[in-house]
């Protein structure tokens, strides 16, 4: 029922009037008394005034409700502008005449921003999310609420909030994409050493490391089989140490084995030339087995090791007898003779092979290395002092020969060639000089780093003088004997000479070679005939002798 209010107060009072009226009708038959009725109006007035005020009430108490309702939309239409940082909203919103209106325009201000409100929080909390996800998966710290805050004062949906977290997520991916490649290419690493080992194929138990790196080598393995794409392994700063440290002991490995390889090669190759291994040996042992890491090439070297020194060990002797020959040809080259001189150089080449030791190829071989680089260091300069020697024996022969007149006027292919070779004498003894000074020269600079340089027990400027003044004695006898046949003569002047003890006394360095090359020099002078005494006093003054064995040992 709808009522005006003007048409309401116009009935109330009716039902008033009619009310009073009928309740004095039938109070006066009743026989009410006045006063009783004025009680009784005053009640009824009461109970209107009650129910009025109890109208009134429940009405205000509707209209302080929509007065909090609009209240409460308004701040937060203001929350919502604060978080997306609009201005707060001025005294006139919300318009309208009354509550309900205000509250009408409150909800359909409400509608429209809450809707942005809704997306801007989307948008962070996908950034939000973003973040969350890479850090989880770096194995990093999830970045808190503060960190995305912004100056003082920065609206919770604001643009300058947004930015912040698309920042921060675009330095994780960075370092993330970052991780993904130093984790690849650790990998490829990890991938190449496997393949070099073979693991694969014989298996990660062949490197003794327990299940340590299990889960590392199923994701390289699957690494693999995937084309070396992607690597299927968390990227933890924890992983990223894992798989480190397993390309370190991978890398760690290789060379182990590379230096086991290096050794055992060495060792092997020594072996077959020490042992002088037949070639088909050699080659059926080389194609027994592929150039790579596995444990199968090192076990293959390590059979042939072991075959080696059984061969070794079983053809001792055999083995011992070869160097010893080597060790002969480098004394007989540099000098080194008599088993006096030779046993104090070295005693254990005179042991019996009767009594050999497992050391005892070492040792010779360890001798040999020695003797031999002492002989390559000094053969340069025994070499020249062999030439020399050589031509300072010429320089004698060319006297002898010089003194018979009759060879220039020879005939026959013997003449000529005697004629040619004196010529080449001739030509070589008058470089004499020449070759004297370097020689003495390249003496002088050997001593200044290894000391005095004896030869034949004597320092070679000393055996020089000696050579020039025996050789000017030899010269002048040679004239003298020819001004005796001319029928002058002069008392024939002694020449010093070295005694055959006092050249097997000295030995040293270069003295073979020497001995060889004066040996042709003799045969040459029986050829020509001459004054036999004499050549083979000056031969043996002449003949190459070398340092002590004790001066040798020295150096």
């Amino acid at each position: 029922m709808r009522v005006l209010p003007d048409l309401f107060k116009n009935r109330v009072l009716q039902i008033a009037e009619e009310t009073v009226d009928s309740l004095s009708v039938i109070w006066q038959e009743a026989g009410y008394e006045e006063a009783e009725c004025q009680s009784l109006l005053g009640d009824l007035l009461n109970k209107l005034k009650l129910t009025c005020a109890n109208e009134l009430a429940s009405e205000q108490q509707i209209l302080e409700h929509a007065k909090q309702q609009v209240s409460a939309k308004l701040e937060e239409y203001a929350d919502y502008c604060a978080q997306l940082g609009r201005e707060a909203p001025g005294d006139d919103v919300p318009q309208g005449a009354n509550y309900t209106d205000k509250l009408a325009e409150l909800e359909r201000l409400l509608n429209g921003i809450s809707g942005e409100v809704s997306e801007r929080q989307q948008l962070l909390n996908v950034e939000m999310e973003a973040i969350t996800e890479m850090v989880t998966l770096m194995g990093e710290d999830t970045p808190s609420e503060a960190e995305f805050e912004g100056p003082q004062g920065t609206p919770h949906l604001s643009d300058v909030r947004l930015n912040l977290m698309r920042t921060f997520k675009a330095k994780l991916q960075v370092a993330k994409q970052a991780r993904v490649e130093e984790m690849t290419a650790m990998a490829k690493l990890c991938v190449a050493s496997i393949t070099d080992l073979v693991l694969v194929e014989e298996g990660f138990e062949t490197m003794n490391e327990g299940d340590k790196y299990d889960s590392v080598n199923r994701a390289l393995v699957q690494f693999m089989t995937d084309g070396e794409k992607s690597l299927t392994m968390p990227m933890t700063p924890a992983d990223l140490h894992m798989l480190s440290s397993r390309n370190d002991s991978l890398a760690e490995e290789k060379e182990r084995r590379r230096n086991e390889l290096a050794t055992s090669g060495a060792e092997i190759a020594r072996l077959w030339t020490l042992l002088r291994i037949p070639t088909g040996e050699r080659e059926s042992f080389q194609n027994s087995f592929k150039m790579n890491l596995s444990m199968e090439t090192l076990q293959k070297g390590r059979t042939e090791l072991d075959r080696l020194h059984t061969v070794r060990a079983e053809s001792l002797g055999r083995v011992v007898t070869s160097i010893r020959a080597d060790i002969l040809s480098l004394w007989e080259e540099s000098g080194i003779e008599g088993e006096d001189a030779q046993r104090e150089e070295f005693a254990e080449y005179f042991v019996s092979i009767d009594n050999l030791q497992d050391s005892t190829v070492d040792t010779h071989e360890a001798y040999y290395s020695q003797l031999l680089a002492r002989v390559e260091e000094l053969r340069p300069l025994l070499s020249e002092i062999v030439r020399r020697e050589t031509i300072a024996q010429e320089r004698i022969e060319l006297e002898h020969l010089q003194m018979n007149p009759e060879r220039l006027s020879a005939r026959g292919k013997n003449a000529r060639e005697e004629r040619k070779r004196e010529e080449g004498m001739h030509t070589r003894v008058k470089h004499l000089e020449k070759i004297t000074k370097k020689l003495l020269t390249l003496i002088a600079n050997w001593e200044e780093t290894n000391g005095p340089f004896f030869y034949a027990g004597e320092r070679y400027a000393d055996r020089v003088t000696q050579q020039d003044a025996n050789y000017i004695e030899i010269r002048d006898q040679l004239r003298n004997s020819r001004k005796r046949k001319d029928g002058k003569t002069e008392a024939p002047k002694p020449v010093k000479r070295t005694t055959a003890a006092s050249s097997a006394s000295s030995s040293g360095y270069g003295q073979k070679a020497m001995t060889s090359s004066m040996g042709k020099q003799s045969l040459s002078n029986k050829e020509n005939g001459n004054d036999r005494d004499s050549v083979d006093t000056n031969a043996t003054e002449v003949r190459a002798r070398a340092s002590s064995v004790t001066q040798v040992r020295e150096m």
